[in-house]
């Protein structure tokens, strides 16, 4: 077994232990009416780690093969993002952002692929990737738990 396929197991023992420490400090408060970590450790500590990714050998083959995979139903994008040490969604929508970005600049953004191009010659507004990850996480009207493309959550520090 390679070291990578011990990644997560160490990644979640080393947040459960900083969550822990800070929670003990007071540094993070709980919200209102929230379980307490001591009575719930696994719901506070759950996370999806996608450890580092494994490259490709051959990329051109190995590229193809992920595709079919995908396209018989074999793995999910998710799974094979997460082989290359990506998150599927930070790449969706990185892709859309880029792909708007081109259009309001009136660059064609199907120019190396021309079976694909669509009908749509206007966007009225892009959004930065962050902005709709947020939006995804909290809602379209909430701002408070910024988190980093990563899934990452900023902690802040309560006043002293």
């Amino acid at each position: 077994m390679s070291h990578a396929a011990h990644y997560p197991e160490i990644a979640a023992r080393i947040y459960r232990a900083f969550l822990e420490e800070m929670l003990d400090k007071g540094l993070i408060a709980l919200p209102a009416n929230a379980v307490p970590f001591d009575q719930n450790p696994a719901a506070w500590c759950h996370a999806e780690w996608i450890g580092p990714g494994r490259g490709w050998i051959d990329p051109q083959r190995e590229a193809q093969a992920a595709g079919l995979c995908i396209a018989s139903n074999l793995f999910t994008l998710q799974q094979e993002s997460a082989e290359q040490g990506r998150d599927w969604k930070v790449n969706a929508l990185q892709k859309k952002w880029e792909r708007d970005f081109y259009i309001k600049l009136g660059l064609d953004p199907d120019a190396a692929m021309p079976e694909t191009r669509t009908q749509s010659e206007t966007i009225t507004e892009t959004k930065d990737p962050d902005e709709e990850i947020e939006e995804e996480v909290n809602g379209p009207d909430k701002k408070q738990a910024w988190r980093h493309p990563t899934g990452i959550p900023a902690i802040r520090r309560r006043a002293a």
